[in-house]
């Protein structure tokens, strides 16, 4: 796999985006857009993942190396050790710039999986979107039974799966954010 800087910027992010890093909208936050490709051909982006560290949590982010997974920056460069992550999945169709973002036509079935990190103290610190070629993922888990967490939900393994009516994620329409430019 080959993994590559798209793009690095120190931004306000979307309201939506404040709200998951529990930040206020004035405050700034690390964007950092990685695409994924196959290593045998760096045309073929297989993913697109763009991750929001606030800036009080990583100062001077800007100056590392970014393509680094986001938990060992942390935890290397301000000796912070993320602990849990709330992660969803779900399907979606590309919009123009999820397309353009990976290099296929528009309608294309994407993967979105979506994922907030916390502290030990539940501080958020990373909120990341990933847009996975949905013909070329395949998604695998070990399952193992435990007593049910709450009514309505299973608890299997580390992994949760709600039964239920589903809400559509924050900034998501049927196809995608609700202004391209918001991510």
């Amino acid at each position: 796999m080959i993994v590559w800087l798209d793009e690095s910027a120190l931004v306000k992010p979307p309201l939506w985006i404040c709200k998951r890093l529990g930040i206020s909208a004035e405050e700034r936050a690390h964007k950092i857009r990685l695409n994924l490709a196959d290593e045998n051909n760096e045309a073929d982006v297989l993913a697109s993942r763009t991750t929001y560290i606030p800036d009080h949590v990583a100062p001077s982010l800007q100056e590392l190396e970014l393509t680094t997974p986001v938990h060992r920056i942390l935890e290397d460069n301000y000796d912070l050790v993320p602990t849990m992550a709330e992660e969803t999945m779900r399907l979606i169709h590309a919009d123009q710039l999820r397309a353009e973002m990976l290099r296929i036509e528009p309608g294309k079935p994407l993967i979105l999986v979506e994922r907030v990190v916390f502290l030990a103290n539940g501080e958020p610190v990373e909120y990341a979107r990933t847009y996975y070629q949905a013909a070329r993922y395949r998604f695998e888990h070990k399952l193992v039974r435990s007593e049910a967490a709450d009514e309505g939900e299973q608890e299997l393994g580390n992994h949760r799966h709600r039964v239920g009516e589903i809400e559509p994620a924050p900034g998501l329409g049927s196809h995608g954010p609700e202004s391209s430019a918001a991510e």
